[in-house]
């Protein structure tokens, strides 16, 4: 039964939409790990990377509830994985977490301390 709801040919592909962005994400913090991972290691990053990656894992968090809840409740007859206002609560949490992930970005790309 959770795999038949899971079977995306019978949606509309802009409902993938949610699930594309939460990967996006996903994959940028991933990049962003591995590319400073000594500059994070070695504390030689500014305090604000800490704030912003804790709203943005959060926010990660929530986008993830959120889809997880609407693919289990899913109707056997609903066409659409999500509803519009689940769909528009994702579309925001993914714009907002996208730009804290471009900012925790910049903090590790242009704001470095020695110690």
């Amino acid at each position: 039964m959770l795999f038949r709801s899971l079977v995306f040919t019978n949606t509309y592909y802009l409902d993938m939409f949610p699930l594309l962005v939460t990967l996006i994400i996903s994959s940028i913090l991933i990049f962003y790990l591995s590319t400073y991972f000594d500059r994070i290691s070695s504390g030689e990053i500014s305090g604000y990377y800490y704030s912003f990656s804790i709203m943005s894992n959060i926010f990660l968090f929530a986008q993830t509830l959120i889809i997880f809840n609407s693919l289990l409740n899913k109707n056997e007859t609903a066409i659409k994985i999500f509803t519009d206002t689940t769909f528009s609560l994702l579309g925001l949490l993914g714009v907002i977490n996208f730009l804290l992930v471009i900012t925790i970005g910049i903090i590790l790309n242009y704001y470095s301390t020695q110690g």
